[in-house]
């Protein structure tokens, strides 16, 4: 099995309904402690979607993908009460699969790293090269205020991906199916 190695979002946006949106959501596409950020969360209120997209992989044409990883760096301003509530691939633009979120990783006070996913994790669904290599194929990521702590705020500084795959055996014959011999 081979993989990409990690590959950073090239295009970080918003997506869908919250009540508190993320902003600066482009700083999602380098690892250089620049954030993006949703604010002033209340009591049982939550993010809208911060989306990391546009990663820019190569994946062999006809490999068959064995398994997606993300890694997101975050941190928050109250950790024991903010937590992850989507984790999510998106597929041709659209969410897509299971939801992997952990609904336990708190934020602590400095940034740290969460992995989603792992080198045999489909994330409930099946994937093409075309579809992984695809610019709208991304991870959506929001978070909730779970207790009653108010003004909470998450910062993320990016969000990254690793696709594992197989390679397509091919044509093992010399020349491929065209090959003809004459023997005269």
């Amino acid at each position: 099995m081979a993989d990409t190695g990690w590959v950073t979002a090239g295009t970080g946006t918003t997506s869908g309904s919250g009540d508190k949106s993320w902003v600066n959501a482009s700083n999602v596409t380098a690892d250089d402690a620049s954030y993006a950020q949703v604010t002033n969360i209340d009591e049982e209120e939550s993010s809208n979607l911060l989306v990391g997209h546009n990663f820019g992989l190569s994946v062999p044409s006809g490999a068959t993908i064995d398994g997606i990883e993300i890694k997101i760096e975050w941190y928050g301003g109250s950790p024991r009460s903010t937590i992850d509530n989507i984790a999510k691939l998106r597929k041709g633009g659209s969410s897509s699969g299971i939801d992997n979120n952990s609904k336990n990783n708190n934020p602590s006070f400095s940034a740290q790293t969460v992995t989603y996913g792992n080198s045999t994790d489909l994330w409930g669904t099946t994937w093409s090269d075309a579809q992984v290599t695809a610019e709208d194929f991304g991870f959506e990521f929001g978070v909730v205020e779970d207790e009653n702590d108010d003004n909470n705020e998450v910062y993320v500084d990016y969000i990254a991906v690793k696709v594992h795959y197989t390679e397509s055996a091919g044509d093992p014959s010399p020349g491929g199916s065209d090959l003809i011999w004459d023997i005269t």
